[in-house]
């Protein structure tokens, strides 16, 4: 079963209606999905993650639609720079990814590092 962040207060369900229980870190709203959808009582924050839980099962909700709205557009705007810098002693990596909780560099020796968040 998959949820999706469809707006800032707005979860949809590919095939789910009846009562749910959305998890905000330490707080639980009870919610009703109806027409596989249904308004939060609260605003989400991009940068926590949500779960619904029915029954004994928790989901994670995943961001959809959410990243085509206007609020999210005027929120995230970015105009630096972006990839790859070489500077012959050190390089420098910029990626724009304000849905992601993290982000790695890939190189060709199947080295892996995590990029430093700058918010």
């Amino acid at each position: 079963m998959n949820f999706y962040f469809d707006d800032y207060n707005v979860i949809t369900s590919d095939d789910f209606n009846g009562k749910a229980i959305f998890l905000d870190g330490a707080q639980e709203h009870g919610l009703v999905f109806f027409h596989n959808g249904c308004t939060l009582p609260i605003e989400i924050s991009l940068r926590k993650k949500y779960y619904i839980q029915i029954d004994d099962a928790t989901y994670p909700v995943e961001y959809r639609f959410i990243v085509h709205t206007a609020k999210f557009e005027q929120d995230n705007k970015y105009d630096g720079q972006l990839g790859s810098f070489y500077y012959g002693e050190y390089s420098e990596f910029f990626a724009w990814a304000p849905t992601a909780f993290s982000v790695n560099v890939c190189f060709t020796d199947d080295t892996t590092l995590p990029m430093i968040p700058h918010i």
